[in-house]
């Protein structure tokens, strides 16, 4: 994970212990880490990333050309107040581009959709085995994904802008105010997670 100053800030609002971090860790040193699931921050993985130098919006939109995307078009800040269409990709990039874009590209296998894009991204070496391909999230300032817990581990990469990622350990779901957020099995929730 590449966390330049001020382009990312992750937080752990348990708050009971600051979030580890990690350099190029091995791969012994990362399994072990996994093996406990806690949250932690790898920096220095993306380092030989061409896409940290390549990717720019208007990169993304000349490589996608007339392919086809479904995104969440917002109608409101509310979690739950969208519908999906499908759009013409260089028109949701241009819309980013030039400021006019409500639009939000969530989990998009871009990657693999575009192959002018696979040599930009590599699966850091302390990651080797992981078997889903990357997933892009692209939207303009105010995107987000509401509240929800990932069922399976993920490694966040971030390319470009900024984005505020709030991690909690499953197993402290008790800090959480929300009694359904506490009961196993929940996947997503319109809940604020830092409303007092």
């Amino acid at each position: 994970l590449r966390l330049p100053a001020g382009e990312a800030k992750l937080r752990c609002p348990a708050m009971l212990r600051s979030m580890p971090r990690l350099r190029n860790p091995s791969r012994e040193q990362f399994a072990r880490l996994a093996a406990r699931r806690l949250p932690l921050v790898i920096e220095g993985a993306l380092d030989a990333w061409p896409a940290l130098s390549t990717w720019s919006l208007e990169r993304l939109r000349r490589a996608g050309g007339d392919l086809r995307v479904r995104v969440q078009s917002r109608r409101s800040s509310r979690p739950t107040d969208f519908a999906y269409r499908d759009v013409a990709f260089d028109s949701f990039v241009e819309s980013i581009e030039n400021g006019t874009g409500r639009d939000y590209l969530a989990s998009y296998p871009l990657v693999d959709r575009v192959p002018a894009l696979a040599g930009d991204v590599r699966v850091p070496r302390h990651a080797l085995g992981v078997t889903l391909p990357p997933r892009v999230f692209i939207g303009p300032r105010g995107s987000f994904s509401p509240l929800h817990y990932d069922l399976g581990d993920g490694l966040v990469a971030q390319v470009l802008g900024r984005k505020r990622i709030i991690v909690l350990e499953f197993r402290r779901r008790d800090f959480l105010r929300d009694p359904e957020l506490r009961r196993p099995g929940w996947l997503s929730s319109t809940a604020e997670p830092e409303a007092d």
